[in-house]
């Protein structure tokens, strides 16, 4: 941007034009930075090429007239490719910098992979009872690889990227990593004459995230509602057209962390060399500090809700009190310098979130031509 608005296309004196030219002849181009910005983007080249792949299936299967098995399969691979090359009438190649012609080149691999089973068993009990449960275990993968190469000085430019290997080759960094998640569910619905209903479940999830006393955490859940609109009192109030009661509680976990958070990186870095006698060495040092006692963040949400129907529903209500709890936070949480680490993953602190919900729609008018309807909320929420 400072080139955009700092190059000027021409000088002032007859004809001269600066349009063509990638510096300012008036200008040392060793100390400023200033370049022709439309010939230096000409000047450069730099693509990024994505491909990707998605696939999913799905089998089901009628074992017996309650009992269904489902089997499903989620697969996502994304490749990418950049190119970038700065020839000798570029910002970051001409004949004044560093590098001269330079140029890299980076590759990057990103899959994803799911499957989900389950087994889901309908039964009618008695005369308006009924009952549902399901099972099942969840697979998830992640995997990711980079690669990039770095060249500078150039010879020959005219060859583009492909020129890089006549080149100093500078950098080659790689890295890779990778992160795995299995899940055991359940859960369990009751309901009779749509009047009373129960829902019960129940998660482990195992995060490779996770030191290994860490890795498996659990999470139940469980929701009652009443629907006392269908009680036989309650349909005797023509101006009550329907009515639900809920009160519900359940829990639910956060991995959401570097895939290696739990554990102390050792590198060889430029500056961890050492000597002995009169040769140099090379050494390991960490870089980061692990935590063998990172764990899963937990949140616990508890909501008491009534929905209520007035007047053929021409008018609907429906209030919401709820209370969310968040502890064990995942934090990368800054260290006292003397630990010799700027921060480590902890969990650390605590969050909450109460309040009140209330909204209001009605059916004002509603005729074959003409339409008018209502609505009005209003929240209160409170956090610490």
């Amino acid at each position: 941007m400072y080139s955009i608005w700092g190059y000027r296309p021409v000088t002032g004196g007859d004809g001269e034009e600066l349009i063509n030219d990638l510096f300012d002849p008036d200008l040392d181009p060793s100390s400023d930075y200033r370049v022709n910005p439309l010939m230096s983007v000409k000047n450069e080249h730099n693509p990024l090429y994505t491909y990707n792949f998605t696939a999913n299936s799905y089998v089901q299967y009628r074992i017996f007239d309650n009992l269904i098995l489902r089997m499903t399969g989620g697969y996502n691979k994304i490749h990418q490719r950049r190119e970038v090359f700065f020839n000798s009438q570029s910002r970051g190649g001409h004949k004044y910098s560093t590098n001269k012609v330079n140029a890299y080149l980076t590759n990057i691999e990103r899959t994803n992979f799911l499957n989900e089973n389950t087994l889901t068993y309908n039964v009618k009990l008695k005369k308006g009872h009924n009952l549902k449960l399901l099972g099942g275990f969840t697979v998830q993968d992640a995997y990711y690889f980079g690669s990039e190469v770095r060249s500078i000085l150039i010879p020959n430019e005219s060859l583009g990227i492909a020129g890089m290997d006549e080149g100093q080759i500078t950098q080659v960094p790689i890295s890779s990593t990778s992160n795995g998640l299995l899940s055991y569910l359940g859960r369990v619905d009751y309901n009779y004459n749509s009047r009373y209903l129960l829902t019960a479940s129940f998660r482990a999830d195992g995060s490779s995230k996770f030191p290994k006393d860490n890795r498996w955490a659990y999470f139940p859940s469980a929701s009652v509602a009443w629907g006392f609109g269908e009680e036989p009192f309650v349909k005797k109030i023509r101006q009550i057209s329907n009515g639900k009661f809920r009160i519900g509680i359940g829990a639910t976990g956060n991995n959401r962390i570097s895939d290696f958070a739990a554990l102390t990186a050792l590198q060889i870095t430029t500056d961890s060399g050492y000597n002995e006698g009169n040769s140099a060495g090379q050494g390991v040092v960490p870089t980061s500090l692990g935590n063998s006692k990172l764990k899963w963040e937990t949140t616990v949400q508890t909501n008491v809700g009534v929905d209520l129907g007035l007047f053929k529903n021409r008018i609907s209500l429906t209030a919401d009190y709820y209370y969310k709890e968040t502890k064990d936070l995942l934090l990368n949480a800054t260290l006292a310098p003397s630990m010799g680490f700027l921060s480590a993953y902890k969990n650390i602190g605590k969050v909450s979130n109460s309040g009140l919900e209330f909204t209001i729609d009605t059916k004002n008018i509603e005729t074959k031509n003409f339409q008018w309807t209502s609505s009005f909320n209003i929240s209160f929420n409170r956090n610490k």
